[in-house]
């Protein structure tokens, strides 16, 4: 979302909340949340406040955790044995089975 489009939305009356990607002055890029309300006196607009909080960090180790699921899970799926893993206690339910348990 542009900012201008955030600055539209909050003209027309509306708190905008979107996550984005926003270039610094050196040109790094940065994923950032961003929410802006307008501001009302009287019942009338009489500007905008935006707040941009920096989650690149936050992004980055998201990518990370994701990638380490999907490269986990490849492996567990390519087994030949049956994997699984279950909540513990007397009702524990599986909360993961591998495929193989469906060739059986």
């Amino acid at each position: 979302m542009a900012a201008l489009d955030l600055s539209d939305a909050s003209r027309s009356g509306k708190t905008v909340q979107a996550t984005v990607v926003r270039r610094r002055k050196d040109g790094e890029l940065l994923d950032v949340q961003v929410i802006t309300v307008p501001l009302l006196v009287a019942g009338d607009l009489i500007g905008a406040f935006s707040m941009y909080e920096d989650i690149t960090e936050r992004r980055r180790a998201e990518r990370k955790l994701q990638a380490a699921e999907a490269k986990y899970r490849a492996l567990v799926e390519q087994l030949p044995a049956i994997t699984y893993t279950a909540e513990s206690g007397a009702n524990g339910r599986w909360s993961y089975v591998s495929p193989q348990i469906h060739s059986i």
